[in-house]
Protein backbone atom coordinates (compact mmCIF):
# COMPACT_ATOMS: atom_id res chain seq x y z
CA UNK A 1 0.00 0.00 0.00
CA UNK A 2 2.46 2.52 -1.01
CA UNK A 3 0.01 5.09 -2.41
CA UNK A 4 -1.29 7.12 0.52
CA UNK A 5 2.17 7.21 2.05
CA UNK A 6 3.48 8.38 -1.41
CA UNK A 7 0.45 10.69 -1.93
CA UNK A 8 1.25 12.58 1.78
CA UNK A 9 5.19 12.51 1.02
CA UNK A 10 4.52 14.67 -2.22
CA UNK A 11 1.53 16.63 -0.19
CA UNK A 12 4.20 17.49 2.33
CA UNK A 13 7.23 18.62 0.07
CA UNK A 14 4.53 20.69 -2.27
CA UNK A 15 2.96 22.52 0.65
CA UNK A 16 6.98 23.18 1.84
CA UNK A 17 8.24 24.25 -1.66
CA UNK A 18 5.03 26.37 -2.16
CA UNK A 19 5.43 28.84 1.19
CA UNK A 20 8.77 28.60 0.09
CA UNK A 21 8.36 30.40 -3.17
CA UNK A 22 5.36 32.61 -2.03
CA UNK A 23 7.91 34.02 0.34
CA UNK A 24 11.08 34.29 -1.58
CA UNK A 25 9.70 34.59 -5.24
CA UNK A 26 6.66 36.48 -5.06
CA UNK A 27 6.96 39.88 -5.27
CA UNK A 28 2.97 41.09 -5.60
CA UNK A 29 2.04 43.70 -3.13
CA UNK A 30 -1.52 41.86 -2.65
CA UNK A 31 0.62 38.86 -1.19
CA UNK A 32 0.81 39.94 2.45
CA UNK A 33 4.07 38.16 3.81
CA UNK A 34 1.35 36.84 6.40
CA UNK A 35 0.47 34.48 4.03
CA UNK A 36 0.53 30.34 4.88
CA UNK A 37 -0.14 27.04 2.81
CA UNK A 38 -1.76 25.27 5.48
CA UNK A 39 -2.55 22.20 3.77
CA UNK A 40 -2.34 20.77 0.46
CA UNK A 41 -4.53 17.91 -1.17
CA UNK A 42 -3.34 15.89 -4.16
CA UNK A 43 -5.85 13.86 -6.31
CA UNK A 44 -5.24 9.98 -5.96
CA UNK A 45 -4.31 10.29 -9.45
CA UNK A 46 -1.67 13.19 -8.42
CA UNK A 47 -2.66 15.24 -11.36
CA UNK A 48 -4.20 18.11 -9.16
CA UNK A 49 -3.39 19.25 -6.30
CA UNK A 50 -5.96 21.69 -3.93
CA UNK A 51 -3.35 24.38 -2.04
CA UNK A 52 -5.40 25.84 0.86
CA UNK A 53 -3.69 29.66 2.02
CA UNK A 54 -4.42 31.60 5.58
CA UNK A 55 -4.23 34.80 6.09
CA UNK A 56 -4.56 38.04 7.81
CA UNK A 57 -6.52 40.32 6.48
CA UNK A 58 -10.28 41.04 5.08
CA UNK A 59 -12.10 39.23 2.98
CA UNK A 60 -11.77 41.62 -0.23
CA UNK A 61 -7.55 40.67 0.68
CA UNK A 62 -8.58 37.15 0.60
CA UNK A 63 -10.22 37.02 -2.88
CA UNK A 64 -7.72 38.95 -4.38
CA UNK A 65 -4.38 36.84 -2.68
CA UNK A 66 -6.47 33.99 -3.81
CA UNK A 67 -6.55 35.56 -7.55
CA UNK A 68 -3.60 36.53 -7.77
CA UNK A 69 -2.18 33.19 -6.76
CA UNK A 70 -4.37 30.93 -9.33
CA UNK A 71 -2.82 33.49 -12.12
CA UNK A 72 0.67 32.82 -11.18
CA UNK A 73 -0.26 28.59 -11.24
CA UNK A 74 2.60 28.89 -14.27
CA UNK A 75 4.77 30.18 -11.98
CA UNK A 76 4.40 28.11 -9.24
CA UNK A 77 4.77 24.87 -11.61
CA UNK A 78 7.98 25.70 -12.97
CA UNK A 79 9.15 26.52 -9.54
CA UNK A 80 8.36 23.15 -8.15
CA UNK A 81 9.62 21.79 -11.73
CA UNK A 82 13.15 22.95 -10.38
CA UNK A 83 12.51 22.12 -6.87
CA UNK A 84 10.87 18.63 -7.08
CA UNK A 85 11.97 15.53 -9.10
CA UNK A 86 8.59 14.63 -10.08
CA UNK A 87 7.40 12.47 -13.21
CA UNK A 88 4.16 14.95 -13.83
CA UNK A 89 4.08 18.34 -11.54
CA UNK A 90 0.19 18.44 -10.69
CA UNK A 91 -1.96 21.13 -11.39
CA UNK A 92 -2.71 23.75 -8.97
CA UNK A 93 -5.84 25.63 -7.59
CA UNK A 94 -5.53 27.87 -4.40
CA UNK A 95 -8.31 27.91 -2.44
CA UNK A 96 -8.50 29.93 1.10
CA UNK A 97 -8.89 28.04 3.98
CA UNK A 98 -11.50 28.60 6.10
CA UNK A 99 -11.26 26.74 9.14
CA UNK A 100 -9.14 29.46 10.93
CA UNK A 101 -11.91 32.47 10.47
CA UNK A 102 -14.50 30.17 11.42
CA UNK A 103 -12.50 28.65 14.79
CA UNK A 104 -11.97 32.03 15.45
CA UNK A 105 -15.99 33.32 15.01
CA UNK A 106 -17.00 30.35 17.00
CA UNK A 107 -14.69 30.72 19.84
CA UNK A 108 -15.93 34.45 20.02
CA UNK A 109 -19.73 33.53 19.72
CA UNK A 110 -19.43 31.11 22.98
CA UNK A 111 -17.41 33.37 24.42
CA UNK A 112 -20.22 36.33 24.24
Amino acid sequence: MLGPNRNHRIETLLQKDIAEIILQEIKDPRISSWVSVSDVVLSKDKSFAKIYITMIGDETEHRQAIEVLNKATSFFRVGLAKRIRLKYIPGLEFVMDRTIVEGMRLSSLINS
